[in-house]
């Protein structure tokens, strides 16, 4: 096969290779939201928790790999395929009869992010048993409680929270599909001199 041949081949698998990935692809943002109206308990259930204080270092960071399938440019709860908040993975939970963690809620679009996110559990006598969520537009609650006890630990949203969101990052395969029709076109052009 002469060197003509094989950039031309060369060119023609690179571009099909990014012609194939004009579709959607998965891409992967990262967000935080900074500073929450804060209160923290532990103690027995019927006394009364102690005042928010505002704590402006306070942060929650996440991340969510999803594919605008429908290339509306919204992405919605069906087209996240992983979702993690303070490390925590929602998706794929294992299934048990005494905790379950989801992704509840999600909507991604140009005006914004909004998503619920919770897992709770019990033990099997339910003696002991807790939750936790996040709420995009309320922000942070978690309780455990036992024999009478809670522990409850709230970090609400307040106008004052900040939120940043990262342009999405495209997955290895793009670059590896980029590089291959880079290498292409250096082939094509070597050969025609």
């Amino acid at each position: 096969m002469s060197k003509k041949n094989l950039a031309i081949l060369a060119f023609a698998l690179a571009a099909s290779q990014v012609g194939g990935a004009a579709h959607a692809e998965s891409k992967t943002w990262y967000f935080s939201y900074q500073g929450f109206q804060h209160s923290y308990f532990d103690g027995p259930e019927w006394e009364e928790p102690p005042p928010f204080v505002w704590e402006k270092d306070a942060r929650f960071n996440g991340q969510f790999i999803a594919e605008d399938v429908n290339r509306d440019s919204v992405i919605s709860r069906d087209e996240v395929t992983s979702f993690q908040l303070s490390g925590f993975e929602y998706m794929g939970c294992p299934p048990s009869p005494y905790y379950n963690c989801a992704l509840n809620s999600f909507h991604f679009d140009r005006n914004g992010l909004s998503f619920n996110v919770g897992s709770g559990g019990s033990d099997p006598e339910g003696y002991v048993y807790g939750y936790s969520y996040f709420d995009s537009n309320q922000g942070w609650r978690s309780e455990r409680h036992a024999m009478h006890m809670v522990t409850r630990d709230i970090f609400l949203k307040t106008a004052d929270t900040t939120f940043n969101i990262s342009a999405p990052v495209p997955e290895p395969e793009t670059y590896l599909m980029f590089g291959l029709g880079l290498l292409g076109l250096a082939a094509l052009r070597r050969s025609r001199k």
